[in-house]
């Protein structure tokens, strides 16, 4: 079974009703993140389109599960999904300090997509300056 192919189909599915992010469907966001890790492997490519799924739609980690997904891919989709009872700050700390090389390789790739993309989105400046301190966090933590 393709998982890659299984990931984007998912995701274009579950993400089909998300608000646009700019000018652009909010698909591209996740399309253009798991273009940046590709290289890495399967799994990276998997969970960067799969990272947004269960935070902004009704997909669970029990049903990626279900998908047969592998547990890496799970947890890593898992620690992507931000809990909002955390700050930003701890949810990537917590990133940083998992064993999950994955989640924190696609966590920088999401960040730099949010830094980088010409999409029509004019990020605050506040916004800028908490995705590069995450980025630092995470920098150290791949270290």
């Amino acid at each position: 079974m393709n998982f890659t192919r299984k990931a984007k189909d998912l995701a274009r599915e579950f993400h089909a009703e998300t608000p646009p992010h700019g000018d652009k469907p909010f698909i591209v966001h996740p399309l253009r993140v798991a273009g940046s890790v590709q290289h890495l492997g399967p799994e990276y490519e998997q969970t960067a389109l799969l990272h947004d799924i269960v935070e902004d739609t009704t997909m669970t980690l029990d049903a990626l599960r279900a998908h047969g997904f592998s547990a890496a891919v799970v947890e890593a989709v898992g620690l992507l999904s931000r809990d909002r009872s955390v700050t930003y700050k701890q949810f990537v700390q917590n990133i940083a300090d998992s064993g999950s090389v994955l989640a924190k390789q696609v966590k920088l790739a999401d960040i730099e997509d949010h830094l980088e993309a010409d999409d029509g989105y004019v990020l605050k400046d506040s916004m800028v300056k908490r995705y590069e301190a995450a980025k630092a966090i995470l920098l150290v933590a791949l270290a």
